[in-house]
C-alpha cells in the first residue's frame, strides 16, 4: 500500500492535462485570495514591456498605466529573502489617475531575479498584513517557476504547479477524460470534508451539483471546450450537508484540440450569501425608514431623474411614485419659475459639492401633479456609489407653516392697528382689511349692536379690488337679526365663532341666495365681544369652498375678544374724562391679576399634592395666609347636617390658637343669621368690605362672650365664599382681613371663587377617588350578585325540565300541571333573557351609546300592550291591579322597542316593590311649554317606598337599595338602562317616593324625538 505523499506523486505523474500557463495560473490564484477583487502586475526586470493580468478590472488608460508602472518601477524594493536594512519586502503607493477615474493605490512585493509581483485597486483600498503575506508567498512561488522554467524539467513544472494548488484558498480538482478525479488540493479535501485519497478517483458529478436536490440536480458538462462558471452550485459532502460554492471548469485540451479532462476550482461563498442578505436586509431596512419619514424623500441621480418617492412624498405631491420614477425632478416637482436656478444650483452641487444646496435648506416653490404650488424646504446630499453619484433630497412642505405665519401677521397687524388707533370708527375698516388680505377673505362686514337695541345691524363693509357684492351688501342693511336667529344670530347667542363650509349646502344662514348671486360659497363671523356681552359681529365670505378650520375659528374668538374690549375700552374712554386715571386702574388691575394668576397656579400645584380631603382642605387654608387673608377658616357640613370647623390658620399663631377656641366654643348653628349659615342654605358668597360693629353682631346673634372675642379679632374686610362639589355646597371657606387694612372687592371675591372652585375640583377628584375605590368594591358584588342572580333561574328550569320529564313519563300525565309548570319554566326562561339583554346593554352603553331606532308610535297603545304583560303573571298571587290614566291615543316619533324596554322596567319594579299586592298606576300627560311639545309618563305603586338617602344612587349601573338588596333579588341595571333610554330620546326620568308610601317614577320627554336628536347625541357623548 503507497504512502499518501506517493499516492499524491502518482497523481501528479498520472495527470493526463497539459502543461498550463503557469505565470497566469499563479496571477489568478493570487487575486483569488485577495480579500476584494485587484489588478495584478507582474514586471520582469528590465523588460521592455510589463504584463498586466486583469487589467479590465480597472480600465486604466495609457497615460495612467504608464505612471503606474513607472511608479512601481521607481520603488525600492526587495526580495523577502534578500531584504537590507533600507529596502522593503513590500512597498505600498498611490496614483492619481486621469480625470473621471478613481486614484489607485498599489502594493508590491519583489521577484528573486528581479521586478516586482503587484496588486492594485481603486480608492479606498488600503493592504493589510495578510494582504502583504498572500503577495509575498506568490512572489516566492514566481520566482522559482522562473527557476523552473529555465531548467525546462516536466517533473519541476509539475511539482511547482501542484505547489501552487496547494497555496491556493479554493479547491481544486484535476478531473480526467471520463469526469473522474485524479487531483484534488487540501483545500478542496477540506471543503468536502474527506481526505484526499477518499476523493480520488471518484466522479466529480457525485459532488457537485447545480440544484441543491442531488436527485434533480444537473450534471456537470466537462466536455466543452471554453471556460465553464457555475456560480450556484451546490457541493455534497460525505456528512450528508450542502455547502454553496462558487464553481469554475477549465477544460484540458490535447494536441489534436480534443477535451481530455477539466481543472474544476470551487470557492466556499456561504460569506458571501451572508453578504447578500445582510444587503438584502439593508436596502429593507433603508425603503421602511423611506417610508416612515414624515417628510418627502425623494432619490435621483446625476441626470435630476427620479429613481424613488417614498410615501410622504406620494402625499405631499398627491400622486403615484410609478408617475414620476424617471422622470426629470426639474421638470416634474420645481416651479417653472425656479427651475432655471435649480438646473445651475445643482449642477453646482454635483461638480464640486459647492453651491446654494451644499449643506444648507434653501426655500423654492414645489409643484404637486395637479399643477398647485407649495413652499417648502429643499435640503440635498450626496451618496458616493460605485460608479458615480446619487443624490437623496428631503423636502418638507411649508404650507402650514406659512399658514400659521399669516394668522401670526394677521394678529399682529390688527394688534397694532388697535394699539396705535384712538377711534374704533378709524381701525374697523383697517381691522376688516387686515383680516381679510391677511387669512385670504374676499368680503367683510362688521355688524354693530348700538346700546339698548335688540337687533345688530350693518355697519362697515370691506371687499378685494375685484369683486362686486352691491347685492349682498343692499340686502345686508334691510335685514337685521336678532340672538339666536340664524346664522349670525347662533354665533351671538353662543358667544362663539362659526363656518359655513359650502353655501350651496343646507344651512341657516338666511341671506345665502344674495351671497351665493354675489360669487361666495363659504362663510364665517366670529362675535366681537366686550367684558360681559357681544357688541358686534365681523362677518366673513370666500369665494371659494374653505374647509373648516378648527384653530382660525379659535384665532376667530381671541380676535373678536381683542377687538370688543378695544370697543368696549374707547367707548368708555370716550364717555369719562379721566383717561390717566383709568389707565393706571388698568393697570393695577393688569398686575393685581398677574399676580392672582400666579397665586392661582400655586395654588393649583398643592392642591394636586393629595388625594386626601382633609389634606386638600388644609393646603387651602395655609394658601390663602397671609397672600389673600389674615385669617382663613374653613367650615364643612357632615352627613348629620352639623357644621364642623374643619381647618383654621392665622398670620398670628396666638391668634390662630384662640381663634380654634372660638369656633370650638362657638359651633355655626345651620339655620342662624350667620354669614356661614347663609352661604350654606343659599349657595352664594357674601361679600363684607367694611365690618363694622353691625356686621360683628349679626355673626355673635346676641352673644356677649361671642361678640367680644370677634372684637378682639380686629376683622376690617371678609369674604365667605361657598365650597360647591357637583352642584352640591358641601361648606364654606372665610376669608377674612384684619391686620393688613385690606378691603376687599369684587376682584378679591372672584379670586377667592376661583381658588375655591379650585379646591372644589381638588375635593371632588379626592371624591372620586374613594368612588373609584368604591366602585371597585360594587364591581365584585355585582359579580357575585349576577352569578346568583343568573344561577337561579337556570336551578329552576333544571328543576322544571325534571319535573316535566317525570310527569311525561306516566301513563296518564295532569295537563293543567303541565301547562303551569311550561308557564313557570317560561317566566324563568324570561327572567334569564332579561338579565342576558340588560348586560349587554350596559356593555353597549359603555362601549358606544345605545343606538335608537325611532318611528311613529301611539304611546297609549304601547302602554296598554307592556301593562298586559303584567296583568296575567304566572304566579297568581299577591295579584296588583292596574289602572291607565291616559288619553285616548298620542302619538310621537320614539324607538318604541326601547320604549318597550323602559315600561317593562318600571312595572316590574313596581310589582317587585309592592310585595303586597297594590293598584300600579301609569298616567300619560300631554303639555306644550317654554321647553317644547312635552310628554310625561309615570309608573306609581303602593309598595314599601325608597329612603331619600338612596335615591340618588338609584340611576347607577349596579346600585340597588340597601333596604331592599337582601329581600328583594336583582342586579341593579334597569333603572341605570332606562335613564340611558330617556336621555338618548332627549328626556329625563326622576323619582318621587317616601318610605312605606310607595314610589312615583316620572319620565319627561320631547314629542318629537328627531328634533332634538343631536343634542341628545351630544348629551350621550358628555357621559349625562
Amino acid at each position: 500500500m503507497p504512502k499518501p505523499s506517493e499516492q499524491r506523486e502518482q497523481q501528479i505523474n498520472q495527470d493526463p492535462m497539459r502543461e498550463p500557463d503557469l505565470t497566469r495560473e499563479i496571477l489568478q490564484l493570487a487575486q483569488q485570495s485577495l480579500d476584494v477583487p485587484h489588478t495584478l502586475v507582474v514586471m520582469p526586470n528590465g523588460a521592455t514591456e510589463s504584463r498586466i493580468v486583469g487589467d479590465e478590472d480597472l480600465g486604466l488608460s495609457d497615460i495612467c498605466r504608464e505612471r503606474l508602472l513607472a511608479a512601481i518601477d521607481g520603488a525600492d524594493i526587495a526580495f523577502d529573502e534578500d531584504v537590507s536594512s533600507d529596502r522593503h519586502p513590500v512597498v505600498t503607493d498611490t496614483i492619481i489617475a486621469d480625470p473621471g477615474q478613481p486614484e489607485i493605490r498599489w502594493a508590491a512585493a519583489g521577484l528573486k531575479n528581479g521586478g516586482a509581483l503587484v496588486a492594485c485597486a481603486p480608492e479606498p483600498w488600503e493592504s493589510t498584513a495578510r494582504d502583504h503575506a498572500i503577495l509575498i508567498g506568490f512572489a516566492r512561488l514566481l520566482s522559482q517557476h522562473q527557476n523552473g522554467t529555465s531548467t525546462g524539467t516536466r517533473t519541476e513544472s509539475t511539482r511547482l504547479r501542484d505547489l501552487i494548488a496547494e497555496s491556493a484558498r479554493d479547491g481544486i480538482i484535476g478531473v480526467d477524460a471520463e469526469g473522474r478525479c485524479r487531483y484534488i488540493n487540501q483545500t478542496g479535501a477540506d471543503l468536502v470534508g474527506s481526505e484526499p485519497e477518499d476523493i480520488i478517483s471518484m466522479p466529480v458529478n457525485k459532488l457537485f451539483h447545480v440544484s441543491w436536490d442531488p436527485e434533480q440536480g444537473a450534471s456537470l458538462d466537462f466536455s466543452a471546450k471554453n471556460s465553464t462558471d457555475y456560480h450556484d452550485v451546490s457541493l455534497h459532502r460525505p456528512d450528508g450537508s450542502a455547502l454553496p460554492v462558487d464553481l469554475t471548469v477549465v477544460p484540458n485540451l490535447d494536441p489534436s484540440g480534443g477535451v481530455n479532462g477539466a481543472v474544476v476550482r470551487f470557492a466556499d461563498i456561504r460569506d458571501q450569501k451572508a453578504a447578500a442578505v445582510a444587503v438584502e436586509q439593508s436596502e429593507a431596512r433603508h425603503q421602511a425608514f423611506l417610508q416612515m419619514t414624515l417628510d418627502s424623500v425623494v432619490t435621483i441621480d446625476e441626470d435630476e431623474q427620479i429613481l424613488e418617492f417614498n410615501l410622504a412624498a406620494e402625499r405631499t405631491f398627491r400622486c403615484q411614485a410609478g408617475e414620476l420614477l424617471g422622470r426629470r425632478i426639474t421638470d416634474a416637482l420645481i416651479s417653472e419659475r425656479w427651475r432655471d436656478w435649480w438646473r445651475a444650483a445643482f449642477e453646482s452641487f454635483s461638480r464640486d459639492g459647492g453651491g446654494p444646496l451644499n449643506g444648507r435648506r434653501v426655500q423654492i416653490t414645489a409643484l404637486r401633479s395637479d399643477g398647485s404650488e407649495f413652499p417648502a424646504d429643499f435640503t440635498l446630499t450626496r451618496i458616493p456609489m460605485r460608479d458615480g453619484w446619487v443624490y437623496t433630497l428631503y423636502i418638507h412642505d411649508l404650507t402650514e407653516e406659512k399658514w400659521n405665519e399669516r394668522r401670526r401677521s394677521t394678529r399682529y397687524a390688527v394688534t397694532h392697528m388697535l394699539a396705535e388707533t384712538e377711534v374704533p370708527a378709524d381701525a374697523l375698516p383697517n381691522v376688516l382689511g387686515a383680516i381679510c388680505e391677511g387669512l385670504e377673505w374676499d368680503w367683510a362686514a362688521c355688524w354693530i349692536r348700538q346700546p339698548g337695541a335688540s337687533q345688530m345691524v350693518i355697519d362697515l363693509t370691506w371687499q378685494a379690488s375685484d369683486i362686486d357684492a352691491t347685492h349682498l351688501e343692499r340686502v345686508s342693511a334691510e335685514n337685521g337679526f336678532d340672538p339666536g336667529h340664524g346664522f349670525l344670530g347662533k354665533v351671538w347667542r353662543l358667544q362663539g365663532a362659526d363656518w359655513i363650509e359650502d353655501l350651496n349646502e343646507p344651512n341657516d344662514y338666511r341671506r345665502a341666495e344674495a351671497a351665493l348671486a354675489c360669487g361666495f360659497q363659504s362663510t364665517a363671523a366670529m362675535p366681537i365681544i366686550g367684558r360681559t356681552e357681544v357688541i358686534g359681529i365681523i362677518e366673513l365670505h370666500s369665494r371659494q369652498v374653505r374647509e373648516r378650520d378648527d384653530e382660525l375659528i379659535r384665532m376667530f374668538d381671541s380676535l373678536g375678544s381683542q377687538i370688543g374690549q378695544f370697543i368696549e375700552r374707547k367707548q368708555v374712554e370716550e364717555e369719562r374724562v379721566q383717561i390717566l386715571a383709568r389707565e393706571q386702574s388698568a393697570r393695577a388691575e393688569a398686575e393685581a391679576a398677574e399676580r392672582r394668576l400666579a397665586f392661582l397656579a400655586e395654588a393649583s400645584a398643592q392642591l394636586s399634592a393629595s388625594l386626601d380631603y382633609e389634606v386638600t382642605l388644609s393646603n387651602v387654608a395655609r394658601l390663602a395666609v397671609p397672600r389673600l387673608a389674615d385669617y382663613c377658616a374653613i367650615d364643612v357640613v357632615n352627613e348629620d347636617n352639623q357644621v364642623r370647623s374643619l381647618e383654621l390658620a392665622d398670620v398670628d399663631p396666638e391668634k390662630e390658637e384662640a381663634g380654634r377656641r372660638m369656633h370650638e366654643e362657638h359651633p355655626v348653628d345651620p339655620e342662624s343669621n350667620h354669614p356661614v349659615a347663609q352661604v350654606l342654605r343659599s349657595g352664594r358668597p357674601i361679600l363684607f368690605s367694611d365690618v363694622d360693629e353691625d356686621v360683628l353682631r349679626l355673626f355673635a346673634e346676641d352673644d356677649e362672650e361671642y361678640l367680644q372675642e370677634l372684637r378682639n379679632i380686629g376683622i376690617d374686610s371678609a369674604m365667605y365664599v361657598p365650597l360647591v362639589a357637583r352642584g352640591r355646597t358641601i361648606g364654606v371657606i372665610s376669608f377674612v382681613a384684619s391686620e393688613s387694612d385690606q378691603r376687599y372687592g369684587p376682584s378679591d371675591l372672584a379670586l377667592a371663587q376661583e381658588l375655591t372652585r379650585r379646591a372644589a375640583m381638588a375635593i371632588d377628584n379626592a371624591r372620586l377617588y374613594r368612588e373609584a375605590q368604591d366602585a371597585v368594591r360594587i364591581r365584585e358584588e355585582f359579580l357575585s350578585i349576577a352569578s346568583h342572580e343568573l344561577k337561579t333561574p337556570l336551578t329552576t328550569v333544571k328543576g322544571y325540565g325534571q319535573i316535566l320529564g317525570r310527569l311525561l313519563r306516566r301513563p296518564d300525565p295532569d295537563s293543567d300541571r303541565l301547562v303551569r309548570l311550561a308557564d313557570q319554566l317560561q317566566e324563568q326562561l324570561s327572567r334569564f333573557e332579561t338579565l342576558i339583554a340588560d348586560l349587554l346593554d350596559v356593555s353597549r352603553i359603555q362601549q358606544r351609546g345605545l343606538e335608537l331606532r325611532p318611528e311613529p308610535t301611539d304611546l297609549v297603545a304601547l302602554v296598554r300592550t307592556v301593562v298586559s304583560r303584567f296583568e296575567y303573571p304566572a304566579e297568581p298571587e299577591p295579584r296588583h291591579t292596574f289602572a291607565i290614566h291616559a288619553p285616548s291615543k298620542l302619538d310621537g316619533i320614539w324607538d318604541p322597542d326601547r320604549l318597550d324596554q323602559v315600561l317593562t322596567n318600571l312595572l316590574s319594579n313596581a310589582v317587585k316593590y309592592s310585595p303586597d299586592g297594590g293598584v300600579v298606576t301609569v298616567t300619560i300627560e300631554h303639555s306644550l311649554t317654554e321647553q317644547g311639545d312635552l310628554v310625561e309618563f309615570s309608573v306609581q305603586d303602593q309598595g314599601i317606598g325608597i329612603p331619600e338617602d338612596e335615591q340618588g344612587q338609584l340611576f347607577q349601573p349596579f346600585a340597588r337599595s340597601e333596604t331592599v338588596q337582601r329581600a328583594i333579588s336583582g342586579v341593579g341595571l334597569g333603572l341605570y338602562i332606562s335613564q340611558q333610554i330617556i336621555n338618548r330620546h332627549g328626556g329625563m326620568i326622576w323619582l318621587e317616593s317616601k318610605p312605606d308610601e310607595g314610589s312615583r317614577f316620572v319620565v319627561s320627554m320631547p314629542r318629537d324625538f328627531l328634533s332634538t336628536l343631536d343634542n341628545a347625541e351630544v348629551d350621550t357623548e358628555d357621559g349625562t
